[in-house]
């Protein structure tokens, strides 16, 4: 069902999935722990790390493993 959309869609999501984080955390009007850079970039990076995951856990479902 999602063989041709995922190619597509995935990679947005992973290049602009982060940024969008962070702008979330750090451009907001109350500031908190999270609004911090070092623990707003830790949290976009840890985003990444799982997007990453998602993408070959669902690549080899569609594809197999070699």
């Amino acid at each position: 069902m999602l063989d041709g959309g995922f190619d597509r869609l995935h990679p947005m999501i992973f290049f602009l999935g982060p940024p969008a984080l962070e702008n979330l955390l750090v451009l907001r009007e109350r500031q908190g722990i999270l609004g911090i850079w070092y623990v707003a970039a830790s949290l976009c990076t840890v985003l990444a790390f799982v997007l990453l995951i998602v993408q070959y856990n669902v690549s080899e479902a569609l594809y197999g493993i070699e």
